[in-house]
Parts: C-alpha cells; structure tokens; sequence
C-alpha cells in the first residue's frame, strides 16, 4: 500500500511535507480498502522529536505500524495506507479536548475519500485519544462511509461511546474495541484526570458492546484461544502494565490487518459467538497488593506528567 501523511490542523486537513496528490491518482482504479492510522497521546507532527511520521508512522522505525501491519509496498492495487498526524501534547485534559473538536477534520478526509474513490472501503485503527477523535468524527458521517474501526486501548467513555455510535456512520461500521487488563492503570488514571460526561461511567477498557460491536481482551488466554479461530496467532503480553501492548504484543497488528484487508471474514458477530461474554474485571490480573502499591506509586508520576 502506498502511504499517504496527512495532518489534522487548526485550519484543517493538510499534506505532512511536500502535497501528495501523485500517490492518489493510480488508486482511483483500486477497489482495494483504504486504512487511515490515528495515534495517541503525546505526539504531535509540528515537533520534530514527536513527530508521528518520523516515530510510529515511518516504515524503518522500531514499532512502526505501516510494517506491522505489513503496508509497506508501493503497490496502490494492494490499497492505500493514511498516516494522520494531529496535535496531542500538552496536558491530557486540553488534548482530549482537542481530539473532541478535530473529529471532524478526520470526516472531511474520509468524505473526500469517499467522494473520489466510493468503491472502496475505509478503515480506521486509532490508539488512546485517536480513540475519541475517530469517535467524534461520526456525527459529521453519513451511513457506510466509514466500514471498519479497530479501537486500541481507547482513551475514551462508554456512554460517549455508545451516543456517537447512534450516527448512521456508527450503526453501520463494525467496531473492533481492543481492550488489556495491562491497560488499567492508564484507563484509572483517565478517568481521574478527565471527569465523565456521566457520572459513575468508565473508560472503553470495561467493555463496549452491541450488534455491530465486540470487546476483544488481547491479554486473555481464551480470548487469545478463541481468535486463533479467525487465523490469529497472538503472544500475549508479559509487561504486565502497559498502553502500548495492543498493537506492539506480537502478531496483534498481523491480525488488525487481516481485519482490514478481508473484514467479511471476522465480523463482530462472529467473535460474540468465540469470544468470552464479558472482559476480565478491572485489577483481577494483579498479583499482590504490594504490587498494587507499587504501581499506584508509578501512576502518580505518570499522573504528574501528563499534567506537564
């Protein structure tokens, strides 16, 4: 898939260096999908040492996703591949607050896809705060734009959740939600550094679920036995505590691309009938309590950098 590094902007959608159009015109002809990559926090395309298309967006980086998720050839005829970088420093309330405001921006691309190329089908994977911002790009959708989404470790709400997914661009798209118990940390601290819409409502880690919708927990051994079903071959983590698992655990993003690339042969409906009915509860992974302690030791000082 060619790659193609788009950037969300205050004054909307722009090319990440020099304008791009060349690699769009041989993919008019393609029916194969298009895959838009949404990061998280703490990356940003304006600064150099954040930058997304230098990190996690660039082929010959370590934990590059393009080559993860094998997107590496030049062939349009394999797809198209959309690097989408946006602003997400600063502290986690102001960028969880921007993720909300530039959903749109993200719908402007993925109507302008639609509009030059309406025979091929548009994806999405977004970790963290891409999460929200893929979110709130619904509303702005009409119904099929948008055919897939893979939310990984999604630093976002239930009930947000589920109010978004009411758009005909939510009903209608299946929704992967990539969830970890080694991601409770992250997901606690969320929820004590960004009040909820609703009180008493939790991060997508406790399960998100519907008709067009499945929970996958990728650090779990039936979940894991389950998706071998699918042709998944997934090693679960051994961190223990970590956001960044459910794309860098081995054969995850393997699986994610097949997701993408063949969609009709996982859908969400054929996972509710593999999968386990519900996530592993919050913290049921810990071992001991003074493991506990240490890690809440850990979330204050992540706490105290997030609010840098």
């Amino acid at each position: 898939m060619p790659l193609l590094r788009i950037n969300a902007t205050p004054d909307g959608l722009g090319f990440h260096g020099a304008a791009q159009d060349h690699l769009l015109s041989p993919c008019l002809r393609s029916t194969a999908p298009i895959v838009i990559m949404v990061h998280g926090y703490k990356y940003d395309p304006a600064r150099p040492s954040k930058c997304p298309h230098r990190r996690i967006f660039h082929g010959t980086a370590p934990g590059s996703w393009p080559a993860a998720l094998g997107f590496c050839n030049d062939d349009p005829f394999d797809g198209l591949c959309i690097a989408f970088g946006w602003p997400a420093r600063g502290g986690l309330g102001n960028a969880y607050r921007r993720a909300r405001r530039m959903g749109p921006v993200l719908a402007d691309l993925i109507r302008t896809l639609k509009t030059r190329m309406p025979n091929r089908p548009v994806h999405i994977i977004a970790h963290s705060l891409g999460t929200e911002m893929t979110l709130s790009c619904l509303p702005s959708l009409r119904a099929y734009d948008l055919d897939r989404m893979i939310l990984l470790a999604g630093a976002s709400y239930v009930s947000r959740a589920q109010q978004m997914l009411r758009f005909p661009a939510g009903q209608a798209a299946d929704v992967l939600n990539i969830v970890a118990r080694e991601n409770d940390l992250f997901d606690h601290l969320f929820e004590r550094l960004i009040p909820p819409d609703h009180p008493g409502d939790h991060a997508l880690g406790c399960g998100l679920y519907g008709p067009n919708i499945a929970t996958v927990e990728l650090d779990c051994h039936a979940s894991l036995q389950a998706l071998e079903r699918f042709g998944a071959r997934i090693k679960a983590s051994q961190i223990g505590v970590s956001h960044r698992s459910v794309y860098r655990c081995p054969g995850a993003m393997r699986f994610y691309a097949r997701l993408m690339t063949h969609p009709r042969r996982c859908k969400p409906a054929h996972l509710h009938a593999a999968l386990p009915t519900r996530p592993r509860a919050r913290w049921s992974t810990l071992p001991s309590a003074r493991w506990l302690t240490r890690r809440f030791a850990l979330a204050a000082q992540i706490k105290n950098r997030m609010m840098a």
